[in-house]
């Protein structure tokens, strides 16, 4: 049985190092050429390679309980880091660097364009609407509620999500990139087989 939930967690955290890789060697190629910076693309690679150092030590040492809580580790740490990346901000806001280009996610919620402001045909350019000062306090639409939708969108910011819980902020980027969405599924997976082996050892 511990063999065998062993080459799961071996299968789980290629995944995961293959995605990190990938994404970091095409960043990078990206931020070569102009398009970015290239400190996220070279966290991905280090991620991708911790996690085929790990399955190296897991692969030609003796198994040990170290070495799952390790793996399990690892795997919490990927998760964490994508979190605070997309959600909480304490490294960007620590290191005073933005590791996430917050205007790559237009959100379309029922046809609001949230980078544009455009709800329903309406573009909030300072809510002045055909010169005629129309304040949507006038209308009952006070802090952007357009049919019962408060979005919490700041103008000043190109993706700000307002008042979103941060699972609610992580769970949308993960809907909206299907790397990440399998990267993470990949890792929690990973983390359970591990713990499991982990406590199997005792």
């Amino acid at each position: 049985m511990k063999t065998r939930l062993l080459g799961i967690a071996g299968v789980l955290v290629f995944v995961s190092a293959a995605i990190h890789l990938a994404l970091g060697v095409s960043g990078l190629f990206e931020a070569i050429s102009g398009g970015g910076s290239a400190l996220l693309p070279a966290l991905y690679l280090l991620g991708g390679v911790a996690a085929i150092a790990l399955l190296g030590v897991i692969a030609l040492t003796p198994v040990a309980t170290t070495a799952y809580v390790a793996g399990a580790g690892l795997m919490v740490l990927f998760w964490l880091a994508y979190a605070d990346v997309h959600a909480f901000g304490v490294a960007e806001s620590t290191l005073g660097v933005e590791l996430h280009d917050h205007g790559d996610h237009a959100h379309d919620n029922g046809g609001h364009d949230h980078n544009g402001h455009d709800h329903n045909g309406h573009a909030d350019d300072g809510h002045d609407h055909n010169g005629e000062g129309h304040s949507h306090a006038d209308d009952g639409h006070d802090s952007h509620d357009h049919n019962g939708h408060d979005n919490g969108h700041d103008n000043g910011d190109d993706h700000d999500h307002g008042d979103d819980g941060a699972l609610t902020v992580i769970a949308e980027h993960l809907i909206d990139d299907t790397y990440a969405l399998v990267s993470k599924a990949a890792e929690a997976g990973a983390t359970v087989v591990f713990t499991v082996l982990a406590l199997l050892q005792k």
